[in-house]
């Protein structure tokens, strides 16, 4: 069952990443963090496969993603709330590359999993995704519902609540021998398989004169 799981959210991350490949030129400069952040992601995760193929740890591969991702999310952040400047984005990147270097220290090596590190980037994530999507309501946009990055924060905010839940309590789960465990896994790929199919289909929303904000 989790070989199924994992081969349509292979699948649906290779739609995402063609969705974006297919409308790249009508996207605006935020859009095109999240295209970049998806193509990072992608990159991760199929060499996460290779990795896994000849038993190499994967670990710092995710290490280093987490820095990018939430690097990028601060960008689109900036952005979306109209306060985007170069200086701002190197601040966001040394402050993350600070919390990521005390976290590999002090608490997570690089040869485990950051799961400390996604916790905190759920949990800010989920901030930026609140006050982005009241930044937008709060705007002149006439119809919301038009607004490309108005969707790509509900569906950010949905994946990154969930993701908060699972990994502020998977390891709990696992030293508690939690029985539906699998089950509970198998929820979390299904959000990631939900979150790659939103983003693409917001993709695939950029018409072809029409650059939205």
């Amino acid at each position: 069952m989790m070989h199924f799981f994992d081969a349509v959210y292979s699948i649906t991350l290779l739609f995402c990443i063609l969705s974006g490949l297919f409308v790249y030129k009508r996207l605006n400069a935020s859009a095109n963090v999240i295209f970049i952040l998806v193509l990072l992601a992608g990159l991760t995760e199929y060499t996460g496969n290779v990795f896994s193929f000849f038993k190499i740890n994967k670990a710092p591969l995710y290490h280093i993603y987490s820095l990018l991702e939430i690097t990028l999310m601060s960008v689109f952040f900036l952005m979306t709330i109209k306060k985007y400047k170069k200086k701002y984005a190197i601040i966001c990147f040394s402050f993350w590359l600070t919390i990521c270097i005390i976290n590999a220290q002090c608490f997570q090596p690089i040869t485990k999993f950051n799961s400390y590190m996604l916790i905190t980037e759920s949990f800010v994530i989920i901030i930026m995704s609140l006050y982005a999507l009241y930044a937008i309501l709060s705007s002149d946009v006439v119809n919301v519902f038009r607004d490309n990055s108005f969707w790509i924060w509900t569906v950010v905010l949905l994946f990154w609540s969930g993701t908060f839940f699972y990994w502020a309590y998977i390891e709990l789960f696992y030293k508690e021998g939690i029985k539906f465990i699998k089950l509970i896994t198998y929820f979390q790929i299904v959000i990631n398989i939900l979150f790659y199919l939103g983003i693409g289909a917001v993709f695939l929303r950029y018409p072809g004169k029409l650059k939205t904000k």
